[in-house]
Formats: structure tokens, sequence, C-alpha cells
């Protein structure tokens, strides 16, 4: 099963969170990923910290929390 959200604005790019669940389960288990990619923009700026945190919606609470540069 896959997933992919529409569009969204971080600071001056236009990226795309992309999940695919490996075993069609609805969790987050293993072998499932989530990819973030840049749409429109130039690309991450690798002098820049940013923090990707998955959020289930119906709750608010926090799945997983991880610090990437670019």
């Amino acid at each position: 099963m896959q997933w992919s959200s529409d569009e969204m604005t971080l600071g001056d790019l236009s990226v795309v969170c992309a999940v695919q669940d490996l075993q069609g389960n609805g969790l987050a288990n293993t072998g499932d990923c989530v990819e973030l990619s840049v749409t429109a923009g130039d690309v991450f700026d690798p002098g820049t910290e940013y923090t990707f945190t998955l959020v289930h919606v119906p709750t608010g609470a926090e799945i997983f929390s991880a610090a990437f540069t670019g």
C-alpha cells in the first residue's frame, strides 16, 4: 500500500511525503519506508538541520522524529 501527501511548503521548498507500507497492514513496521522529496525550489540546504516528525493525526501523538541535514 502506498500513500503520498499533497504538496507542502517548507520554507522556500515544495515537498511531498510518500509512505510505502510493504505489509499493507496500516502500521509502521519492519521494511516500511518514508520518502520526503523536493518538488519545486532548490534542494535541502546542506548547512541547515531539519527535523522530520511523523504524527498520528487522530491523536496528535508523535510516532517518530529524526533530524537530518540537506
